[in-house]
């Protein structure tokens, strides 16, 4: 047996001398290496979203996976313009779909549309709005980068899209979210709706 180590169950205990040199309380090792429920239902509905369907469902255009942008700061909600830049924060964010569509005579230089998926359960989320407004300030974030596309006349527009997994059982809760989104600019689209078409 390894110092620190009941073969056993391997799981380091209490007060013993850990393979890594150092005396670690007995549950720490596996709760480090446990990925919580949350994340691991954003990958699964990541991996469902884009091995079923993929970003066509949404948009047609030539796709991009996880694409960092540098994100700009995302002020209160209210007093949020969309049609201003706010300052660029110089941190980095990860956007998980960027849709490049193609220039049209209206838009010769034609323009992107960035998708967020989201594995929110809502009828599960005890403070809708606080976590809509997370979400949205998420977002708007990264429309920043985009902002500096529109002013260097790399791209003519841009729509930002969240795709959750299902809507609310409550029809006043779906309403409130598409208000709020509404109001950021966002696109907001439910993944099961999408499916049936």
């Amino acid at each position: 047996m390894e110092s620190g180590v009941d073969d056993s169950d391997g799981v380091m205990h209490p007060g013993r001398r850990s393979p890594l040199g150092s005396t670690a309380p007995g549950r720490a090792i596996q709760a480090a290496t446990t990925e919580p429920e949350q994340l691991r239902a954003g990958k699964a509905f990541h991996q469902e979203f884009q091995r079923t369907y993929g970003v066509d469902l949404v948009v047609p255009g030539d796709c991009e996976k996880e694409v960092h942008v540098v994100k700009a700061r995302s002020a209160g909600r209210e007093g949020r313009d969309v049609d201003s830049l706010p300052p660029l924060t110089g941190r980095g964010g990860r956007v998980d779909f960027v849709v490049r569509l193609k220039p049209t005579q209206d838009e010769p230089h034609g323009s992107l549309v960035l998708i967020e998926l989201k594995s929110t359960d809502w009828d599960k989320v005890k403070h809708v709005r606080r976590l809509a407004a997370r979400h949205a300030a998420q977002m708007f974030s990264y429309m920043g980068h985009c902002w500096e596309l529109v002013d260097t006349d790399t791209i003519d527009s841009f729509q930002a899209a969240i795709v959750y997994p299902r809507k609310p059982t409550s029809s006043s809760i779906t309403e409130m979210l598409a208000t709020l989104f509404s109001a950021d600019g966002i696109a907001l689209y439910w993944y099961d709706e999408i499916v049936r078409g």
